[in-house]
């Protein structure tokens, strides 16, 4: 089985990223990490080895 990557997505609207999270999670084995702003992100990216990040 492959291992699951982690994604972060930032966005300010929580209804996009509940939708971007679901439509990742469903069709690939990632971890999705959400914040609702840069700064936000910020922290989650010093505290995580993230595989992407979707803005």
């Amino acid at each position: 089985m492959t291992p699951s990557k982690y994604i972060l997505v930032i966005d300010d609207e929580p209804d996009i990223r509940e939708i971007v999270q679901v439509s990742l999670e469903c069709t690939r084995p990632w971890h999705v990490l959400d914040a609702e702003s840069a700064a936000a992100g910020l922290a989650i990216a010093q505290n995580h080895h993230l595989d992407a990040i979707l803005l």
